[in-house]
């Protein structure tokens, strides 16, 4: 390999690195917002609505996560185009389903077996569930390497 190629592959790096922080970073910032929306719902039907800390969330997962598919189409992997929307839809709805079961799972884990309250025990659950929802909307949904819609059948 030629000292020119070593250093275009080094600039490719860099820029890889850095599309994915830039995209890491527009993801973080529509999490926050759903994130925000989501907990609001949680506590409304914790304290107005007298649920249970796993209905809570289940209400709170389904306000955030169908605003945050408008948000992640439309501005998060916008740059992907060309996508089958009844496929996408069809994919992130199961992350979505992914998603919330995992987070119900944990919340009934430790809010019920561990004995947090359900705060802590949403906070915890939601960290961590939120790094393998990005990772499967980043490598699976948003993606074309792995647009279904465009099999030949």
């Amino acid at each position: 390999m030629t000292e020119n190629q070593k250093e275009k592959l080094a600039d490719t790096e860099k820029v890889g690195i850095k599309g994915f922080l830039h995209l890491l970073s527009q993801y973080g910032s529509t999490s926050l917002f759903t994130t925000i929306l989501d907990f609001g719902v949680f506590q409304i039907a914790l304290k107005y609505f007298a649920a249970t800390a796993v209905i809570a969330t289940l209400f709170g997962r389904l306000m955030g996560s169908s605003s945050s598919f408008v948000i992640h189409k439309f501005w998060v992997f916008n740059h992907i185009h060309g996508l089958n929307m009844k496929i996408l839809m069809y994919k992130y709805i199961l992350g979505i389903i992914v998603g919330t079961i995992l987070n119900l799972g944990g919340v009934y884990i430790l809010n019920n077996y561990m004995h947090l309250s359900p705060w802590p025990a949403r906070i915890i659950t939601a960290s961590t569930v939120w790094f393998i929802v990005f990772t499967y909307n980043r490598l699976w949904v948003f993606t074309k390497k792995i647009d279904i819609g465009k099999i030949q059948h």
